[in-house]
């Protein structure tokens, strides 16, 4: 019987670790993939002990079974140290969890996993079919009004994919990585899977999820390393001008170790994105608005969404609505709001408090946390990355 091991990362990490060690297989078993996404293609071979097959559903853009993902098992269960709280790679899920979040990061897609549906022990080459219990449930898109929104909130999430193309080579890099990065990397994608899965139900809760996937990679990433004065210079120029002027030296000291914690927050969330920000998004060819790209205004923008972010978990204040709204918008695509000033019935928005739209998000936090997946593989091991 094999020796059963303290797991020190992720249950999908350890099991591709070991049979990288070409450690034997102890069982195997299969369950599905359920999204409203349009898949093609399939990866048996080049993804370790995983292999994604195409279910090939019948109707296109429904919510159904697309995958069939088959596991093959070289760790037995890890029996814990129950003499002590440990949490260190807890990501709220199981091994199933685990890779289907890691593949709808990749793939840029809603995807999630039922239960085992078939289980092959001993020989037999067919398996034990077992039922799924666990079929997940979409929620239901919020409706926009006609004529003025229309379409999905992240439209990109709807298109075609070739899965072989999106998911590979950089899924195959997986159990190259340190343990304690791919912890954070699937509590990244644990939250990026649950922003997609309520994005066109609660846009507003999506928004709160992406962030917060950012800033787990962004504190894996990085110390602060500047002095507390100079963040808060950086963080608010008048806040920073008008305790200087009321009390010096002394009093900024004071200051800025109150509010040393929330500062390097921000400073951490938008270095990572400066150093790790994808390429502009795919546009249509015409009747674009697009958001500045380079500079200052990007950075503005993601500092206000951080703003946003801070008072809709502290205060209660939801992300606005107006920045939560497809692109497509009179017939036209955009990037932020348009116009000059946005309201609802309890609210009001100047242009310049409206940095972007959740789509251009999605593709800042999903491109710069898989930027910075590629970033931790050492040059000679990700020559086909």
């Amino acid at each position: 019987m094999a020796e059963r091991k303290l797991l020190q990362g992720p249950t999908g990490y350890e099991n591709w670790v070991a049979a990288a060690r070409r450690d034997p297989s102890l069982s195997a078993f299969e369950l599905q993939l359920y999204s409203d996404a349009h898949l093609t293609d399939e990866v048996v071979t080049g993804a370790g002990p995983y292999s994604f097959y195409n279910a090939v559903p019948r109707s296109l853009g429904t919510f159904r079974h697309v995958l069939t993902l088959r596991v093959e098992m070289h760790v037995a269960d890890s029996t814990p140290d129950f003499s002590r709280t440990d949490t260190t790679r807890y990501h709220g899920g199981g091994l199933a969890d685990e890779i289907s979040s890691l593949a709808g990061l990749l793939l840029g897609v809603r995807l999630r996993a039922g239960d085992m549906s078939r289980e092959f022990l001993g020989d037999d080459p067919r398996g034990r079919p077992w039922a799924d219990t666990t079929i997940p449930v979409l929620p239901l898109p919020r409706l926009h009004l006609p004529g003025l929104f229309g379409g999905w909130i992240v439209p990109r999430a709807h298109d075609s994919m070739n899965i072989r193309q999106a998911l590979l080579p950089l899924f195959e890099t997986y159990h190259l990585l340190r343990r304690e990065h791919a912890v954070a990397l699937v509590r990244a994608a644990r939250l990026y899977q649950n922003a997609m899965w309520v994005v066109e139900s609660e846009p507003e809760l999506a928004w709160l999820l992406l962030v917060s996937a950012v800033e787990v990679v962004a504190v894996e990433y990085q110390q602060a390393t500047q002095q507390p004065e100079e963040i808060l210079r950086l963080w608010n120029r008048p806040l920073y001008d008008a305790i200087e002027r009321a009390g010096g030296a002394a009093l900024l000291a004071e200051c800025t170790r109150h509010l040393s914690q929330q500062m390097r927050a921000l400073r951490r969330f938008l270095s990572f994105l400066q150093q790790f920000r994808p390429p502009e998004p795919e546009r249509p060819a015409e009747n674009v608005f697009p958001i500045s790209w380079e500079g200052p205004s990007l950075e503005n923008g993601l500092e206000k969404i951080y703003d946003y972010r801070s008072r809709a978990l502290h205060a209660g204040v939801p992300f606005p609505m107006p920045m939560c709204t497809p692109p497509m918008i009179g017939g036209c695509y955009h990037e932020r709001p348009p116009g000059l000033t946005t309201h609802t019935d309890e609210a009001v928005w100047e242009n310049d408090a409206l940095p972007m739209l959740l789509h251009v998000f999605e593709h800042i936090a999903r491109g710069a946390i898989l930027r910075w997946w590629r970033s931790l593989v050492a040059p000679g091991e990700q020559a086909s990355v």
